[in-house]
């Protein structure tokens, strides 16, 4: 068999035609396979947001199910007394680096929430950094500070999973519509808020809609919508 395999290959490299015919269609599978698998694997979900009054400043959106991938690394840089990012995403185990580019002291710390104990990086001069495993509770949004310029403010999400959207809502924007990309075996997505109740909402049937509530008041509405 291998011999007639290789006399086969050896006539059909003999002709250009032949050989150009071979290649179309080798890439014209390869395409195929592609987009079978990206569609297989991919689906957008509509993310609509509608608040009473001011919304939150930040917000996520995250896979409650469908995917194990981790984050496994995370770099947190300061510069200029500002975060280089308003949300920071972790799974459990995530290594992060606490990095300082900026030409003054800072020191990293979020206070304690409820039965968690909080963290405190300690001082970390110009140009230095400090790799940190934080034992963050799970599905939590917390706000993180720094001691010594406490303007100075930016939040970190545990979630379960690699898969998420951050939101930064301005300040007027009481009606905000997003796109989701999940995997296409995601039946519940979750949304954390700062001080908000944590939300699970089921959306095989579809869609599903809650109430968006923050110490036991109604401040807003999500729905969210497989297209």
């Amino acid at each position: 068999m291998l011999k007639g395999k290789s006399v086969l290959f050896r006539r059909v490299s003999r002709f250009p035609l032949l050989r150009a015919i071979r290649a179309y269609w080798l890439v014209a599978l390869w395409c195929c396979i592609g987009f079978v698998s990206q569609s297989l694997h991919a689906q957008e979900l509509e993310v609509k947001f509608s608040f009473v009054k001011k919304p939150p400043r930040v917000g996520l959106i995250y896979a409650a199910d469908g995917s194990s991938d981790q984050i496994k690394a995370l770099d947190v840089d300061q510069k200029n007394k500002e975060f280089d990012s308003m949300v920071y995403v972790t799974t459990k185990d995530t290594s992060v680096n606490f990095k300082n580019s900026d030409d003054m002291d800072h020191n990293i710390y979020a206070r304690p929430d409820g039965s968690w104990s909080g963290f405190d990086i300690g001082l970390i001069s110009p140009g230095a950094n400090q790799m940190s495993t934080v034992d963050f509770p799970a599905e939590s949004f917390l706000r993180m500070r720094c001691k010594i310029h406490p303007k100075m403010r930016a939040y970190f999400a545990e979630i379960p999973n690699s898969v998420y959207q951050a939101f930064e809502f301005k300040k007027d924007g009481l009606k905000d519509v997003y796109i989701f990309k999940v995997p296409s075996d995601t039946v519940k997505v979750g949304l954390l808020f700062p001080s908000y109740d944590k939300l699970v909402l089921d959306i095989q049937s579809g869609s599903a809609t809650a109430k968006l509530i923050k110490k036991g008041q109604e401040k807003g509405e999500v729905s969210v919508t497989r297209k």
